[in-house]
């Protein structure tokens, strides 16, 4: 009996475990394409100007979804460090994240 209480409650750590993970890797994919289409857009490029404006609906709805999931302070740092983390392999949050630290060092 123990055993199966154990194992249950394993099971259940490791699922939550996994459902942020994918959580934080859907809202990173959201962030990374948000971004680039921000750089095209401010590039002049009017089509990314339109996508960017599509896609605030979206984040808004994703912002809501997993404030409310992740509502404790403790689940929001986990949730957000998964976020950056999964951000480093996006190109355009590179080129950002340069620029800026470029920026602040004029």
């Amino acid at each position: 009996m123990m055993f199966t209480a154990v194992s249950m409650m394993t099971l259940g750590l490791t699922s939550c475990g996994s459902s942020m993970e994918k959580d934080a890797k859907e809202v990173s994919e959201f962030a990374c394409k948000s971004i680039d289409l921000q750089v095209k857009a401010m590039g002049g490029d009017t089509k990314a100007v339109e996508e960017t404006k599509k896609l605030e609906t979206e984040g808004k709805a994703l912002q809501e979804k997993f404030e409310k999931k992740y509502a404790s302070e403790e689940d929001k740092k986990k949730f957000g460090e998964m976020v950056e983390k999964n951000l480093e392999t996006c190109d355009a949050y590179k080129k950002m994240k340069e620029a800026f630290g470029n920026m602040g060092a004029e």
